[in-house]
């Protein structure tokens, strides 16, 4: 029987739920269509945090937490040139304001908060990539191997393999997705599509020719699973 049919339809069948999240992920993104997004980020921060404005033309803003970074975004219509924007951030240990001119280009400009030191700087904080893609990398990996040993895989020499291209595709993968060069959201959006496609292509290659004394149905299990998982954790990062 010729594998490459069902190759196919596996493929389809993961690319379709990853185009489809990101889908709606869009038009929830596309919700706030405003002229200034500042959002503020705080490393590892505490279990409770505030932070607050009073600035008249604000139109909204919302708090998040991802893995180990909390996220204050707010949203602002027109500003006058002179406009200085307050902002009060306050935790269980300390609390502080600041103020900070209006941005100098439309769209979202992106600050740093350090709590510890109570300061304010324009960009993302050093080793910020290093530390989450080590994150993301290890839970990813952490998954990939409770995969292998639910479904049944039994070859160490498989799980090496596994593992092994697991740990260098996951690493390449969001280190490029963590790239500060890529400043437009629908070219992030495309070039995230395309690596979870040719992950899965990757996987392909390993899963069906490569990893070849284990059962079809454990390989076609770990295929989907680990596609699955990859589209949903991707998807909460972007747009959790």
């Amino acid at each position: 029987m010729k594998k490459w049919p069902y190759i196919f339809t596996i493929l389809f069948l993961c690319s379709l739920p990853c185009i489809l999240v990101m889908t709606f992920g869009v038009a929830d993104n596309m919700k706030h269509f405003v002229d200034y997004t500042m959002t503020f980020v705080i490393p590892f921060p505490p279990s409770k945090v505030r932070m607050t404005t009073n600035t008249p033309e604000k139109r909204g803003g919302y708090f998040s937490r991802y893995f180990c970074e909390g996220y204050n975004t707010f949203y602002f219509d027109e500003l006058s040139e002179d406009a200085e924007l307050t902002f009060s951030v306050s935790s269980e240990k300390s609390s502080f304001e600041f103020t900070l001119e209006k941005p100098s280009q439309l769209g979202e400009t992106l600050y740093t908060i350090d709590l510890s030191n109570q300061q304010v700087y324009e960009g993302y904080y050093p080793y910020r990539t290093v530390i989450l893609v080590a994150i993301r990398v290890g839970i990813f990996m952490a998954l990939e191997a409770i995969l292998l040993w639910i479904i049944g895989f039994k070859q160490k020499r498989n799980w090496v393999i596994i593992l092994g291209l697991t740990l260098i595709s996951q690493t390449l993968f969001n280190y490029l997705q963590g790239n500060p060069m890529i400043e437009d959201f629908y070219e992030f959006l495309f070039m995230t599509i395309r690596g979870l496609i040719i992950l899965a292509s990757i996987e392909t290659i390993t899963f069906f020719f490569v990893v070849t004394d284990e059962g079809n149905n454990r390989r076609i299990k770990l295929f989907l699973f680990s596609n699955l998982l990859r589209v949903i954790i991707t998807a909460l990062m972007i747009f959790g």
